[in-house]
């Protein structure tokens, strides 16, 4: 996460620009962002200043829990929900740290191989291929029951994809595409509606079938 200039990091957190370069000077003189705490042992900070504490350690130690973020920070007295919930406000969420895998020369030249075979085929072809994203078929077509199930169908062909391969999928860009979609979508007053208010998995699905048929 890189915000850049002090007015965009008071855009971004919602705080005065004087706040941000406050903090920037005590940090470049002191090398420390430690929230300073009065003779009673309460923050003598503003919770404008407190809230820009807790995001700059969220962002330099974006590997740590909401504890050890505003431990960091000089914050510690605080309890988890309220971290938690100042970080939100901040605009910084949670997330589960992704596991890479990792390429080996084989797998590089397979992903070449791949797409040197594939360049040149017309859109024409491409119209009638099926791109899916289902776990169960992570091993690249070798799980025993999706094995049986193409042999069911053998007007299906499945390509020749490549082992770790699977962010050559288009389909993960589209994923994307429609969570960007639905979180910006409208209802029929205007007003906001996002996928994660869907009470049911109907109204879930034909949220996402409507923004499908956009693609077309």
């Amino acid at each position: 996460m890189n915000l850049g200039t002090p007015y965009r990091i008071a855009k971004h957190l919602k705080i005065s620009k004087r706040s941000v370069n406050l903090w920037i000077n005590r940090y470049e003189e002191e090398r420390e962002l430690q929230c300073k705490v009065n003779a009673n042992g309460r923050p003598s900070l503003t919770t404008e200043n407190e809230d820009f504490l807790l995001t700059c350690s969220a962002v330099v130690n974006n590997f740590d829990n909401s504890l050890a973020i505003a431990g960091n920070a000089g914050l510690a007295h605080f309890s988890q929900n309220s971290i938690s919930r100042r970080l939100t406000k901040s605009g910084m969420h949670s997330r589960v740290a992704a596991i890479k895998d990792i390429l080996t020369e084989e797998h590089r030249a397979a992903r070449l191989h791949f797409a040197r075979r594939y360049v040149h085929y017309a859109i024409e072809f491409w119209r009638w291929v099926i791109f899916t994203d289902e776990k169960s078929c992570a091993a690249i077509h070798n799980a025993h029951h999706t094995r049986e199930w193409l042999a069911l169908h053998p007007q299906l062909v499945a390509l020749d994809w490549p082992t770790k391969g699977a962010d050559m999928n288009p389909i993960e860009n589209i994923w994307g595409y429609l969570v960007c979609k639905l979180t910006k979508a409208r209802t029929e007053e205007g007003m906001p509606y996002h996928a994660c208010d869907a009470n049911n998995a109907n109204l879930l699905f034909e949220l996402v079938r409507t923004e499908w048929g956009k693609l077309q």
